[in-house]
């Protein structure tokens, strides 16, 4: 594990290797096998409504909650990250950095989504709290795993406007942590191959309190 802190107005960790390299390709692979039930991704419009606005917001989405609702035990995903993000070398991360992080170590509430991001693919300035449960969302984690060699360009994860910006790419195997109120990107992504197991992939793990 390699942990690095970019300098910004809000706090971000990003960790290199935050997985072992077997269980990183068990979560590609759930990934690319749950590829029939991907799902165009919607933005927040209004307290109990949600909408398709390509012009804002392109890519495609699986609400890994709602299909392993029942046995959440199933989804490697769920039961990998749930396993990595409270391992006692991570649970110290967490506690010893910025207060924030903290969060993470107390969290009564989770949510996981796998989100494919595909040829000019992208997302604007948007923050992730929910306005309808505003305590769901306190810090979120995004963790990227991809095909190697990485079959696509672009796709950073953008901090910040103008000549006050940080950028962290979506390198395989690494996770990014900030609290959710942060204004962030994610940049056009450019694919260089046809195959659709070749996308930009990530699974955005948000935590916080019910």
């Amino acid at each position: 594990m390699n942990v690095s802190r970019p300098s910004f107005e809000s706090p971000i960790l990003c960790i290199d290797d935050f997985l072992g390299e077997g269980d990183a390709q068990r979560i590609l692979q759930e990934c690319i096998d749950l590829k029939k039930i991907y799902m165009p991704a919607k933005i927040f419009d209004g307290p109990n409504a949600s909408k398709i606005e390509p012009k804002f917001r392109k890519n495609d989405v699986v609400y890994l909650d709602d299909v392993f609702r029942t046995a959440p035990e199933r989804s490697d995903i769920l039961a990998l990250l749930k396993k990595a993000i409270w391992t006692e070398e991570h649970k110290r991360l967490w506690h010893e950095g910025d207060y924030i992080f903290d969060i993470i170590n107390y969290s009564t509430w989770q949510e996981a989504v796998i989100s494919r991001y595909g040829n000019c693919d992208f997302y604007q300035r948007h923050q992730d709290t929910r306005r309808d449960h505003i305590t769901y969302r306190l810090v979120t984690l995004v963790y990227y795993v991809n095909k190697i060699p990485e079959q696509f360009t672009g796709g950073s994860l953008v901090f910040g406007q103008g000549d006050s910006i940080v950028k962290v790419q979506p390198r395989h195997n690494r996770a990014v942590v900030f609290p959710s109120f942060t204004f962030h990107e994610v940049e056009n992504v450019r694919l260089k191959s046809e195959k659709w197991e070749d996308g930009r992939f990530s699974v955005n793990y948000w935590l916080g309190f019910r």
